[in-house]
């Protein structure tokens, strides 16, 4: 089974494109991976949207949803990167765009409330540029995760943060980290 995971930048990015999709193809054809930071740089009501889809989504594949991506996002950094019309890249530099779980103006707790108790697919909380050491990055993401999200869909919840591997990686050892991005500065496509 296919699933619609929204980009800023791709093919699906703004939230008439996310419906448009999700309402004209088949519920056995197509799940909803929703990405809550990229859904919340492109505008949308991110909390709305996953109230909305969330029971449809849970009722109507049981069980299929691969997973929701947990970004946080600080809006004074979208309403800039929108205001001087940046790149990909030039958005998301540090400190900008994305923000550690708890830390941004994204409702995150809401996020997980909407999404349901009864949702036990993954959460994938991502930092995708970190604005502080890497260690406290993953601290502050561990600590987020632990207080917010159910338990039970947390395996690891009982594991101290060092055994985590990631912990001591730096990013550059990331293989995402050497990706190239989309340069379309956002906003060229009608939204």
């Amino acid at each position: 089974m296919a699933v619609l995971h929204p980009h800023v930048g791709g093919w699906t990015e703004t939230e008439h494109e996310v419906r448009t999709v999700l309402d004209g193809i088949g519920r056995e054809l197509l799940a909803f991976g929703p990405d809550t930071g990229h859904m919340s740089w492109a505008g949308m009501d991110v909390v709305g949207i996953l109230r909305e889809y969330a029971g449809r989504v849970l009722r109507e594949y049981a069980g299929r949803i691969v997973g929701v991506h947990v970004k946080d996002t600080f809006s004074a950094g979208i309403d800039r990167a929108k205001a001087l019309d940046l790149d990909y890249r030039d958005a998301t530099r540090p400190g900008r765009i994305r923000a550690e779980p708890g830390t941004g103006q994204l409702d995150l707790e809401g996020c997980v409330e909407a999404i349901g108790s009864d949702y036990t697919g993954d959460y994938m909380i991502e930092v995708d540029v970190p604005t502080v050491p890497l260690k406290r990055c993953h601290q502050l993401a561990y600590d987020w995760a632990i207080a917010t999200v159910p338990l039970a869909t947390l395996p690891l919840a009982t594991l101290p943060l060092a055994t985590l591997p990631l912990a001591t990686l730096p990013l550059a050892t990331l293989p995402l980290a050497t990706l190239p991005l989309p340069t379309r500065p956002l906003g060229t496509r009608s939204r």
